[in-house]
């Protein structure tokens, strides 16, 4: 029976032993845990802090598109406004082409009608009627509505 009793109290020991191997064990895996969750807790506010910063860059950046948005349409109602321009200029310049015609067949007209008459040549004739004519027309007109 002593056996018995020294057999118990060994198997206590090594079941109290290996309990208590196993709370150190648990211990041991808890602060490890511990320490990766630190770890962890860093990289989180590193990220954090990188997430700011980027966030900060994409609000210039947006900034400056925005900017560069506005000088794109102010550009661009530059450049419609001078499309309407040369259109306006081409329709008088048209409107011009149109009355130089027709002064010169009133002119052709009045050289053969005189030419007839009296004996001279076209040129003579078109060349006087310039001689009267000091200032263009056009450039009149163009003076007044540039003005207006």
């Amino acid at each position: 029976m002593g056996t018995l009793k020294q057999d118990e109290s060994i198997n206590g020991e090594q079941h109290w032993s290996s309990d208590r191997l196993k709370l150190v064990m648990l211990q041991q895996m808890a602060e490890a845990l511990e320490d990766e969750a630190n770890g962890l807790n860093r990289r989180a506010k590193a990220l954090e802090e990188e997430e700011f910063l980027l966030s900060a860059e994409v609000q210039e950046r947006m900034t400056e598109i925005n900017r560069l948005s506005l000088r794109l349409e102010g550009l661009r109602s530059e450049r419609d406004s001078l499309l309407d321009k040369i259109e306006a200029l081409r329709r008088e310049a048209g409107h011009i082409k149109e009355e130089v015609i027709d002064n010169e067949e009133e002119l052709a007209l009045e050289a053969l009608a005189i030419g007839a008459s009296s004996g001279e040549t076209l040129l003579a004739v078109g060349d006087t009627h310039n001689r009267h004519r000091q200032t263009p027309f056009f450039f009149r007109r163009t003076t007044i509505t540039d003005l207006v």
